[in-house]
Formats: C-alpha cells, sequence, structure tokens
C-alpha cells in the first residue's frame, strides 16, 4: 500500500477535526486579531479536490442541490454584484466537502465509527458549558466579559442573569453565554448536547447519563424562551410518536399528560414569565411581527436577493430578532428556501428508510440509522431556531451543521447501497 493509499484510508478523519478546530476559531480570530475564517474555506475545498478519486461514488440528489446552490451564488453574483450569500449558505459547502472526503475514504465507514466521532465533538462541547458555568458559579465571569469584549469573536460575552433561578430560589447567577457563539446561543448548543445523550432513546447510548443530568441543569439555568419552545416540540415527538424512544408507551402517556396536566400553569409561569406582563407580551409580539410586516414592502429584486450591502437593517425594520427574516432582509428568501427544501428531503429520506425497515438489516445498518436520524434532529432543531435566534449562521456552527448534513447523506447512502446489494 503505498503512502498516498495509507493516508486516504484515514481521510475521513478530516471533517471531525476540521470540524472540531472550527468551534475554536472565533476565539482564535480574537486572539490573534484578524479574519481567518475565510482562508480556511480554501484549505476544505484543496483538500476535497486533492484526496476525491474517480472511484468514488456521489449521491445523485446531492449533485442537484449543488447545481442549485451554485445557481443561487450566480444570480446573486449577476443580479446584486456580490456573493455575500455565500456566507449564509456555507454549510452547504461544508456539507459536499465533508460527503466527498467520506466517499473517498479507502472503505465504506461505520456507523459506530461515524458516532464515536460525533460524540467527541458533543463532549468537547459539553466540557465548554461545564467550563464557563463553573466560572460563573466562582464569579470570575469577569474574564470572560475581559477576553470577550465588543467587536470581539463577532459577539460580545454578556452578564445575562439566569431568570429561573432568580425567580424560584431568588439566587443570583449568570446565565451561559457560549464562549464560542455568543449570547443566548448556550442553550441552542445544551439541547443539542441533550440529543446526544438522551438516555430515553432506545437506539442511543446509555453510558452518558450523568452529562444528561447535567445539561437538564445547565438547560435549566441557561433558559430562553424560544429553545423551550422546541423543546417542547422534540419532547412530544418522543412521546407521541417517536418508535425508537422508552417514553411511546401509554404507561408513560398517561403519567406525563397528567404531570403537565397540573404543572402547567407553573411551568409556564417559570420558563415563559417575561410573557405574563402585558408590556413584554407587547414587546415581544411587536419584535416578531413588525419585520415580518416590513417585509412585505421590500422589492421584487429586495425579496429575492436582499438589501444593498451599503443599507443597514435599521434602514428598513425597527426589529431584526426574527433570525430566518433576518436573513431574508439580507441575502433574499433563496438561502431559507434550499435550507428547508434539504432538510425536507433529508427527513422524507429517513422516514423511507425506517418505513422499509432496511434500518433492520444489521447493526451497523441500526447505528448509519441513529447517526443519520441524530443530524437530522440537529439540523431541524437548528433551523427552527431561527424563529428568534441567528445564531446557526456563525463559524462553528457553519462547519457542525455541514457535518452533520454529510453525516445524514453519507449514512442513509450506505445503508441503501447495503439494501440494494444484498436485493
Amino acid at each position: 500500500m503505498s503512502n498516498k493509499s495509507a493516508f486516504s484510508f484515514e481521510i475521513y478523519k478530516f471533517p471531525f477535526g476540521f470540524t472540531t478546530f472550527a468551534i475554536f476559531i472565533p476565539i482564535i480570530v480574537h486572539l490573534l486579531g484578524f479574519e481567518i475564517a475565510t482562508f480556511f474555506h480554501f484549505i476544505v475545498f484543496s483538500t476535497t479536490i486533492f484526496f476525491v478519486t474517480r472511484k468514488s461514488r456521489f449521491n445523485a440528489v446531492l449533485f442537484l442541490f449543488v447545481v442549485t446552490w451554485f445557481l443561487i451564488l450566480c444570480l446573486h453574483f449577476f443580479f446584486k454584484g456580490d456573493l455575500q450569500v455565500f456566507g449564509y449558505m456555507q454549510s452547504f459547502f461544508y456539507a459536499v466537502c465533508f460527503y466527498a472526503l467520506f466517499s473517498s475514504n479507502g472503505r465504506p465507514l461505520s456507523g459506530k465509527t461515524l458516532l464515536q466521532h460525533q460524540y467527541r465533538i458533543y463532549g468537547l462541547l459539553f466540557i465548554t458549558l461545564v467550563v464557563e458555568m463553573l466560572a460563573n458559579v466562582l464569579r470570575i465571569e469577569h474574564i470572560f466579559v475581559a477576553l470577550f469584549s465588543e467587536n470581539s469573536v463577532g459577539k460580545s460575552y454578556q452578564i445575562l442573569t439566569s431568570r429561573i433561578l432568580d425567580m424560584v430560589v431568588g439566587y443570583n447567577l449568570t446565565s451561559l453565554n457560549s464562549i464560542f457563539f455568543g449570547p443566548q446561543s448556550a442553550s441552542i448548543v445544551i439541547f443539542m448536547c441533550l440529543l446526544f445523550y438522551n438516555p430515553t432513546d432506545k437506539l442511543g447510548s446509555r453510558k452518558y447519563l450523568l452529562r444528561f443530568l447535567l445539561c437538564v441543569l445547565l438547560f435549566v439555568i441557561s433558559n430562553t424562551m424560544t429553545v423551550t419552545i422546541l423543546f417542547i416540540i422534540f419532547l412530544l415527538h418522543f412521546i407521541f410518536s417517536s418508535n425508537n424512544s422508552f417514553l411511546n408507551k401509554p404507561l408513560y402517556k398517561i403519567t406525563i399528560t397528567t404531570i403537565l396536566f397540573f404543572t402547567g400553569p407553573a411551568i409556564i409561569a417559570i420558563f415563559f414569565g417575561a410573557l405574563q406582563a402585558d408590556k413584554y407580551l407587547d414587546i415581544y409580539l411587536y419584535k416578531w411581527t413588525q419585520p415580518v410586516k416590513d417585509l412585505s414592502l421590500l422589492s421584487s429584486k429586495e425579496f429575492w436577493f436582499g438589501i444593498s450591502p451599503d443599507s443597514s437593517l435599521s434602514s428598513y425594520t425597527d426589529s431584526w430578532e426574527f433570525g430566518a427574516i433576518q436573513s431574508v432582509y439580507l441575502t433574499g428568501i433563496m438561502p431559507i428556501v434550499f435550507l428547508l427544501i434539504l432538510l425536507i428531503y433529508l427527513l422524507v429520506r429517513l422516514i423511507f428508510l425506517r418505513k422499509n425497515a432496511i434500518v433492520y438489516m444489521s447493526e451497523n445498518s441500526t447505528l448509519l440509522y441513529q447517526s443519520a436520524r441524530l443530524g437530522i434532529f440537529i439540523i431541524g432543531f437548528c433551523f427552527m431556531s431561527l424563529i428568534h435566534y441567528a445564531a446557526i449562521f456563525s463559524t462553528g456552527f457553519f462547519q457542525l451543521i455541514g457535518l452533520h448534513i454529510a453525516i445524514a447523506i453519507y449514512s442513509m447512502d450506505q445503508i441503501s447501497n447495503v439494501s440494494h446489494y444484498k436485493s
């Protein structure tokens, strides 16, 4: 075996290693004092071109998405004169590159291998959350404030009091920011960890129960209303519709429904306390509806391609809290539609594999299915988080979401390839 073939056998590790490194890019940018994120686009692209071989097999539907993605970039360049839209669609760029590297590996990757590397990434994210919380408990969060000041890492570190702890026990503790992704994005990262460490998932690992419980605690401390709404949606899925959840049993359904019936008002008062006062409710309703109203005033060109790079959002609307609408203002409707269609494709294909029992053909197929399923959960959750935050449109998140897209498509391809071979 040649040195190149020996190295190419391990090339699948590059997407995981690069994604892990990308999480630290905002901090590195701050410490170095200059932007380096763009440079890494070329590293990933060059690595992909170098290791892709003629024997590599590629998903035909993915190729169609690539053509559509490239067409959107061309339209923006032709009609708007810039490629700002790439910044909001780069997760797909990384997804294609990572998928190509997976497909160019010396042999098919097992579901166990894919899951192990993903658990390592989320283990790192979990550790950073715990470290940040310990700093807050020790009252030394001013270190983060000094390090991540205004205009550093894109988003400044903020002192945000945990509303739930303050309301329930009167304890003043700073909530998590996420030192990588900015204020209020910690709840998103925590929930992503909860999905991976979920002990009620029949296909998941049971050895992460302690991490799950700690994530529940971190979630309560760093609660945001947006993620709480999404948490409820996913919880209802695991209770009433998921065939792979231990909670989807008559006894659990009755028990949980009864508990929620009697504790529902208290839960709403605690987790949605900001909406109890009329003035705060009016503020939130304004922040979520005004951008939509102002969006209707855009010209056709602005609706499809976004406002001019020389313009500011404040010239078009007084509020841009709605993450999805904010991206439409900046880059037009096409990126959002593209990501939504991609998510629907992934979800429909996963359901098709599940209903046709292909995932039960072997232990490896089941693990591949779980890898794809968790990835689609993460992608869907991040997309739904755009009802408020635009945190997923940041360095680190781009690569992580791209990795999940690549793994989901690759895993489902491997399951289909095995089924076709056996048939």
